[in-house]
C-alpha cells in the first residue's frame, strides 16, 4: 500500500484531490508502525520519539501545505497534537530511565 500511495504522489500531474489523500495515508502507515514499535527501554522510547517526530509529523505537515482548506488538513491537525501530547510522555519516560 505504502508504495501505491507514494506513486501518486510522485505523478507529475497529480493534483491536491488525488494528493492529499495520498500522503494522509502514508502518514498513518508511518503512525501505526510508530505505535507498534518496541519501548520498554530507554533506547526503544528515544527512538520511538525520534521517529514520529522526524518521519510522521513531517508526513502530516506536507499532508496540510498539499491542500490547506482540504478535508484531510482537520484529521492531520489531528493526528499532529496527538502525536505532540504523546511526546513529552515519551521524554519523560526516556528522562527517567536516564537517571
Amino acid at each position: 500500500a505504502l508504495q501505491t500511495f507514494q506513486k501518486v504522489l510522485d505523478l507529475p500531474a497529480s493534483d491536491s484531490e488525488m494528493k492529499q489523500p495520498a500522503s494522509f495515508q502514508i502518514g498513518e502507515i508511518y503512525f501505526e508502525r510508530g505505535n507498534k514499535m518496541p519501548a520498554k527501554t530507554t533506547e526503544e522510547k528515544e527512538k520511538q520519539k525520534n521517529h514520529f517526530l522526524q518521519t510522521v509529523v513531517p508526513i502530516y505537515e506536507k499532508t496540510i501545505e498539499l491542500d490547506p482548506s482540504g478535508a484531510l488538513t482537520v484529521q492531520s491537525r489531528g493526528r499532529i497534537a496527538e502525536i505532540k501530547h504523546t511526546i513529552p510522555v515519551l521524554e519523560a519516560h526516556v528522562k527517567r530511565g536516564r537517571k
